[in-house]
């Protein structure tokens, strides 16, 4: 029986979940981007670019949607199987309320399996990609080559030196009219360079292209390279992975191994950007909780549609909106004071899935008495 009772859950609750999906992305899209992508298109942009863009943005809200609509599609299954008396009748004929419960816990598990994949494979790729198009389409509104770059030099947590360049290419991963200064370790003078072009190599390293190096620039005397590495005694810390990095506002796009490795980074940065950090940390921690909701919204979507009265689709969605708004609120709050400091990132992201299954664990006492 509990096969049955299984396949029969299964096929009840997939149904609305994939009408979720495809709702609540829509709903996300529209919210988000829908403005954004009509003015590049009032703007210029030819609609085919505007199509790609939407299409890279696309993973990042179909990933936020899969947790949230688990709670949609296990409301809208138990209410209809709740309408038809057939949670009643598995209950007559033996089956415990831990026995209907266990396949909606299994297809949460499952969802948060999916929604964990997908973010660490399809998500990042394609958002790094939406940050070199809107790069590209941002240099053809302005008319202009690119934006400025700067990036501080570090050895072993000490400031060593800087770089500049007028503008960069994140498209071809060279920067254009670059400067550097390097000091030593005890951080006096060592040398100053320009560079027509800093292009990432295929070896993985940083190239100067028309370099000059200065040892004494009062002395106004220099060395000149066609083609080179970094200067004698320098270190490149960076790859055009953190300059991209940098420029992705939402860090739920980023892979938890490249989250890690740019907050351990940052971290051995004396004069690092704590504010960044913390940014980092607590999109590190949602990376694990954000797939963990799905759980705690199949367990409280199936236990809050089993009622005695009937229960109409409308009533359903109306419910689903209404718990996704209180869990993502107190989401957001606890974001925003983590980011501020005043608590751990990984207390402000753990906490409203610890509180949602104790909401569960209540529910599911009330019911089995």
């Amino acid at each position: 029986m509990l096969s049955l009772l299984h396949r029969l859950i299964y096929r009840e609750v997939i149904g609305p979940w994939l009408f979720g999906v495809a709702m609540f992305t829509m709903v996300l899209m529209a919210g988000t981007y829908l403005f954004r992508l009509t003015d590049l298109l009032v703007k210029g942009i030819d609609l085919w670019t505007v199509l790609e863009l939407s299409l890279l943005y696309l993973p990042a809200i179909v990933a936020k949607t899969f947790p949230m609509s688990v709670l949609l599609g296990c409301l809208l299954a138990f209410a209809r199987l709740s309408n038809d008396s057939e949670i009643v009748a598995v209950q007559a004929s033996g089956g415990s309320f831990f026995n209907i419960m266990w396949p909606v816990a299994l297809f949460g598990f499952s969802v948060s399996a999916l929604t964990f994949a997908f973010g660490e494979v399809v998500v990042p790729p394609s958002s790094l990609k939406a940050v070199k198009l809107q790069f590209e389409i941002s240099k053809t509104l302005k008319l202009a080559t690119g934006t400025s770059f700067y990036q501080p030099l570090y050895i072993g947590g000490r400031f060593r030196g800087h770089i500049m360049a007028r503008t960069i290419s994140l498209s071809t991963d060279t920067m254009y009219d670059v400067t550097g200064v390097w000091f030593d370790k005890d951080g006096e003078f060592q040398l100053m360079f320009t560079a027509e072009e800093m292009y990432y190599a295929p070896t993985e390293e940083w190239r100067l292209r028309n370099v000059r190096i200065f040892y004494d620039p009062e002395a106004k005397t220099s060395t000149f390279f066609e083609d080179a590495g970094s200067p004698p005694g320098t270190t490149f810390d960076f790859t055009p992975q953190d300059v991209l990095t940098s420029r992705l506002k939402d860090p739920d796009a980023l892979a938890m191994a490249e989250l890690g490795r740019q907050i351990k980074r940052l971290s051995g940065d004396p004069r690092g950007n704590m504010a960044r950090i913390r940014d980092l940390q607590v999109g590190y921690w949602t990376k694990v909780t954000l797939p963990l909701s799905a759980i705690v919204f199949a367990l409280v979507g199936a236990q809050a549609a089993i009622r005695r009265g009937r229960q109409t689709v409308g009533a359903g969605v109306a419910v689903s909106i209404t718990v996704i708004f209180i869990y993502y609120l107190l989401h957001n709050y606890l974001t925003i004071v983590a980011k501020g400091g005043l608590l751990h990132p990984a207390v402000s992201a753990f906490t409203p899935v610890f509180l949602g299954l104790v909401a569960a664990v209540v529910m599911f006492w009330n019911k089995n008495r």
